[in-house]
């Protein structure tokens, strides 16, 4: 990486700390800190505090979903703009507008042209949601793509399995497919479902020792979506 000619802008987290978004933003500051020592980061829990934390800033960055800017896409896109208007902003944004959202989309998607349109540049994390943009917001800006980072791997502790649970203890021959992130519609549990029994299938018809086959989520429901892990359970 070269060498800064100024300082980064202050990296501005908004959002409860348990927010998926909100984490990640966490991560990629932290990371800018460990290059740039003197970057400002600041984190808050609410968009009016943001809002009062940019006033005193040139330049901001922020990570955008209008999940977390509002309780609907609309007040979202208001309170971005608002942002916007009180230093250089600059956003990279998550959670693209695409057809599993269903009836929200046509509001989804007029958000994000105005998140789009309000700031002074954008970026995403995927050559994937430079296309979504291309697809669902082809009057906007197209952002820069910079790949999604990762953290350093570290081999977490194992705990002790429970007596009660020996039996369920993974084998080497078991099938175990992993899905990170929150569980709501469109977000591909029931893909992966389809696709781990496909795999399964011709594995075994090869003379694969294939045992169980697991799909396992990492993340809990999305609000309003409890009910979609009980019928992808089943």
């Amino acid at each position: 990486m070269g060498q800064m000619t100024e300082a980064p802008p202050l990296q501005l987290i908004v959002g409860p700390a348990g927010h998926g978004v909100v984490a990640y933003a966490a991560d990629v500051a932290s990371a800018l800190r460990d290059l740039t020592p003197e970057a400002d980061v600041v984190r808050v829990e609410t968009v009016a505090d943001a809002i009062s934390v940019a006033r005193r800033a040139a330049r901001v960055h922020v990570h955008v979903t209008d999940r977390l800017f509002g309780g609907s896409p609309e007040e979202a896109a208001r309170n971005l703009e608002q942002l916007a208007g009180t230093t250089r902003l600059t956003i990279t944004l998550h959670d693209l507008p695409q057809t599993s959202d269903g009836r929200s989309l046509s509001r989804r998607v007029a958000a994000y042209a105005r998140f789009l349109d309000a700031v002074h540049a954008a970026v995403v994390n995927s050559r994937h949601e430079q296309q979504l943009v291309a697809e669902f917001l082809p009057g906007s800006p197209t952002p820069h793509a910079i790949p999604l980072g990762a953290r350093l791997a570290v081999t977490p502790p194992t705990p002790p399995l429970r007596p009660e649970e020996g039996s369920r203890a993974i084998s080497p021959h078991d099938l175990v497919l992993l899905v990170a992130g929150y569980v709501y519609p469109g977000k591909g549990h029931a893909d992966a479902i389809r696709a781990a029994d496909e795999a399964a299938s011709d594995l075994r018809a090869t003379g694969e020792p294939i045992g169980r086959v697991l799909v396992r989520a990492i993340g809990g429901a999305s609000a309003g979506h409890e009910e979609d892990v009980a019928a992808l359970t089943a």
